[in-house]
């Protein structure tokens, strides 16, 4: 059993909430493609004064465990400027101009095929023929396509959205 008199629940919960903006930075990381060599900068708005205190004093650790140097502001980002929100805060990427203009070629590049085969299952969905003659599994596999190739387009759309606020 768990000696009380070891646990320290204010470090745990400072803790949990470094891993929080970690993995945040790490997963907009990878949803942007940028590489995890690459270091960038944001700004991480705390809804609480603690989470500006915690990215302040641990801007070391952020920046060897995210490759990120991030800045931290109280309250919550301004309307369109943050690319995570989260319970306890928000963030904001920012990237040089270069990396922006290679990263929004590069999701133009993957909106295509997206958009291609989203409009083959619509299609497929929207004939009748079809429709009655292929097997259940079949039409209900063509819908689970075409809500993910749907949702990966709207993610990518949200992004390139977004780009315009984000390189320095």
């Amino acid at each position: 059993a768990e000696d009380p008199a070891l646990t320290d629940k204010e470090a745990e919960r400072q803790v949990e909430l470094l891993r929080a903006i970690i993995v945040a930075v790490r997963n907009l990381r990878a949803e942007m493609g940028i590489p995890p060599k690459t270091q960038v900068e944001g700004i991480c708005y705390g809804h609480r004064a603690e989470v500006v205190e915690i990215v302040t004093q641990q801007a070391a650790a952020l920046s060897k465990l995210a490759n990120v140097k991030l800045t931290a502001q109280s309250g919550a980002a301004p309307q369109g400027k943050a690319m995570h929100h989260g319970k306890d805060f928000d963030l904001q990427l920012e990237l040089p101009a270069e990396e922006t203009k290679i990263l929004r070629e590069r999701l133009t590049k993957q909106l295509q095929p997206l958009e291609k085969a989203r409009d083959s299952s619509q299609r497929q969905l929207g004939n009748d023929q079809f429709l009655s003659k292929a097997p259940p599994h079949v039409v209900e596999s063509i819908r689970e396509k075409l809500a993910d190739y749907e949702s990966q387009i709207q993610r990518i759309r949200e992004t390139l959205s977004g780009l315009s606020n984000i390189h320095r």
